[in-house]
């Protein structure tokens, strides 16, 4: 469920005395209301799913949120995107269309990332960036939703792959599509992890720590 936090001002106003002089005390008290958005579908019970939030003020759906898999109950790895427009106060599921450049990693999934948790992403104008976590590999994720990753340590392991979701915070006129950014030789990547911490600063993205 998600909760929106309404803050209502008020002031109170009362006189102290200091001697013969009088002061005009003034008060703000900010109290908080919480509002449950439950506009349209929400995601799937899970935990550590990759979120990334927008501020995009174009002409576009304007302010949201995404949030990319997740752990559900029993560890089953949710296969699943949604976006939340603030604006609207509605749930939408978005589709991305795949990457076709003939990718080389045990954790995707067709040409988009494989079904994970406890991995990181960060906003970056209208696109979502995504990095490594704990992740199905390759022929795992294709059984349809059914293999958890407490069921064989081999199904599942840690990624330190890149993704770009372009045009994750625009409207429905463009469709979002997955980039995977593919590293030359010699260059040098974090190692695989998962339960780290990103953040962009300007157009990098920074990572830190980890398991």
């Amino acid at each position: 469920t998600l909760w929106r936090q309404w803050r209502v001002h008020r002031k109170v106003i009362g006189f102290a005395a200091a001697g013969v002089v009088f002061t005009l005390v003034t008060v703000l008290v900010v109290v908080a209301q919480w509002h449950a958005l439950d506009a349209g579908v929400p995601p799937f019970c899970s935990k550590g799913g990759a979120a990334a939030v927008f501020a995009n003020t174009g002409a576009s759906a304007g302010h949201s949120l995404l949030i990319f898999s997740g752990n559900a109950k029993h560890g089953i790895l949710v296969d699943e995107t949604k976006r939340f427009l603030f604006d609207k106060s509605w749930w939408r599921t978005v589709f991305p269309s795949r990457d076709g450049s003939g990718i080389q990693s045990e954790f995707s999934d067709d040409g988009r990332p494989s079904p994970r948790w406890k991995s990181s992403a960060v906003a970056n104008d209208t696109s979502m960036v995504l990095f490594g976590g704990h992740a199905l590999v390759a022929d795992a994720s294709g059984q349809g939703g059914g293999w958890t990753i407490d069921e064989d340590p081999a199904d599942a392991g840690f990624a330190n792959d890149l993704w770009v979701m372009h045009h994750a915070d625009v409207g429905d006129a463009c469709e979002p599509s997955w980039e995977y950014v593919h590293f030359g030789e010699g260059e040098s990547v974090p190692s695989p992890r998962r339960s780290h911490a990103a953040a962009r600063v300007g157009h990098t993205m920074f990572v830190f720590g980890g398991k």
